[in-house]
């Protein structure tokens, strides 16, 4: 005789759940009286581990640090308390997939973007990413006349600071700006160079007792200016200066660091042998976990104030 039973259907199943969450609503509605409220599931949580939840694939809920795989170049977008930060954008070819990636993120406006210094490894895609989404607030440096790029990229650039409207401001060493629930502060540039990566932007964000140093292209000329300026610059996370390059990362930035990761932002198989080996072996030695775009793809940084947690694309 052939066997007619049929097992649970997707309707009976439903059914099931739907009961289940009935008697659960029954519970909660009484667990305050009965003092059982501190033991009970939120409903966020309840349907999120039901698999209900829109929100199945949330990178955060509060605050996160993005590094983007944009090739040999650098982009990092931050997320804080529904405050967004966007620091470089890397070559003109990666326009559609930053503008796309903020998009995913449900930003539709940057509170802060940094342009660390105008190579085009950091600013190629900045122009239409400014005409495509609103900016608030654009702190770049404050470069001597002979550096300043006479390149179409960089009057681009300039043009599409011009028409956004956004509110220009000189990068100086101490200023602070909110971001949600975290503190940026600009550490550098400090003094005038010779060399446009020692006129990059340098910043510290602290969210809680988590922190991250961002290097820009900083090498160590404008690393030794930062150390003698007094600086915080104890961070859990660093971004390596200039894509691991030997002319950046000195031992005595790590020593007063003292990070526990270090971020090298760089292209796979790229022509100037980034990152150095030199530079690799030195953080091996200060014992810093080392996550690379070119290897790991994106990488995703999320932090609670107390405890990081660290997501890679691959």
């Amino acid at each position: 005789m052939p066997n007619t039973r049929k097992g649970l259907t997707k309707k009976k199943i439903s059914a099931i759940l739907g009961i289940c969450l009935l008697i659960l609503s029954i519970i909660m509605t009484f667990s305050s009286k009965l003092g059982l409220s501190d033991f009970l599931p939120s409903w966020e949580k309840l349907f999120y581990s039901a698999g209900l939840s829109d929100d199945k694939q949330e990178t955060d809920s509060e605050f996160s640090v993005h590094f983007l795989d944009v090739g040999q170049g650098d982009c990092i977008f931050v997320k804080s308390n529904g405050k967004a930060l966007l620091i470089d954008s890397g070559e003109s070819s990666n326009e559609n997939k930053i503008i796309d990636y903020i998009n995913k993120e449900k930003i539709s406006v940057l509170d802060y973007v940094i342009i660390t210094h105008p190579h085009t490894d950091h600013i190629g895609s900045m122009a239409k990413v400014i005409e495509k989404i609103e900016v608030k607030n654009i702190i770049m440096p404050e470069i001597k006349a002979s550096l300043v790029p006479t390149t179409k990229k960089y009057e681009n650039l300039l043009l599409a600071i011009s028409k956004s409207g956004a509110n220009v401001i000189k990068a100086e060493n101490g200023k602070s700006f909110e971001l949600g629930n975290a503190l940026l502060q600009i550490i550098a540039p400090i003094n005038d160079y010779d060399d446009l990566n020692n006129y990059s932007v340098v910043a510290r964000l602290s969210y809680g007792n988590n922190s991250f140093l961002f290097m820009g292209d900083a090498e160590k000329q404008a690393e030794s200016d930062i150390i003698k300026s007094g600086a915080d610059l104890r961070s859990n996370v660093i971004k390596i200066g200039h894509h691991g390059s030997s002319s950046s990362t000195s031992k005595e930035l790590l020593e007063i660091v003292k990070p526990q990761l270090a971020i090298i932002s760089c292209g796979e198989n790229n022509s100037y042998g980034h990152p150095d080996k030199k530079v690799t072996d030195l953080l091996e030695k200060y014992s810093v976990s080392i996550k690379r775009t070119d290897k790991n793809g994106n990488i995703v940084i999320t932090s609670d104030g107390k405890n990081i947690e660290v997501l890679t694309e691959r």
